[in-house]
């Protein structure tokens, strides 16, 4: 199975007057398919992710820059984060135990869930809807769209948010502002 789909760019930014830089990842994680080699591939490349994401976090514990890391990962973390749990969970790819696994191993490891930790304990928001029936209408969602920072970010989080109302394709933007 290839390892290597999906993405992972890392670009190191600072605002204009010398502001202690960031290092942003943009990621898209493979949908895969459940049973399938695309969900094998998924699952393989996984880890993958998780050894870079550890890299990351030991780096800024030992005073290297922060980071943060976004983007389309595929996954939902729990019942919160998809509208219809029980006739999806464990049996479609993105709901998948040893899926939801790896991104709530990442948090306990010290990366912070931005949505969620300012959601709080409520069912959604969503980031994305099928395009059946009328998935968007009835707002029958997942959250699978993410800003995961790491701890020294997490008191710099002025907000993050999810657009539903901004709607151009199956996601909705996902937004993170930093102080």
């Amino acid at each position: 199975s290839d390892v290597d789909s999906g993405r992972w760019l890392e670009a190191t930014v600072s605002r204009e007057g010398g502001d202690t830089p960031v290092r942003v990842v943009s990621a898209y994680f493979h949908s895969g398919e459940k049973d399938t080699p695309k969900q094998d591939a998924k699952m393989a490349h996984l880890p993958r992710i998780g050894n870079r994401m550890a890299e990351l976090i030991a780096e800024e514990a030992n005073g290297g820059v922060s980071s943060l890391v976004c983007g389309d990962f595929n996954v939902v973390r729990s019942r919160s984060d998809i509208k219809n749990w029980t006739p999806n969970h464990n049996k479609r790819a993105g709901v998948l135990d040893e899926e939801i696994a790896f991104l709530n191993r990442w948090v306990d490891e010290g990366w912070r869930d931005t949505v969620r930790d300012l959601a709080g304990d409520t069912q959604g928001p969503y980031s994305w809807w099928s395009w059946r029936g009328q998935a968007f209408v009835n707002n029958a969602g997942w959250r699978i769209d993410y800003f995961l920072v790491s701890e020294e970010l997490r008191g710099r989080i002025a907000a993050a948010e999810i657009h539903a109302d901004v709607f151009g394709s199956d996601h909705c933007p996902v937004s993170l502002t930093l102080s």
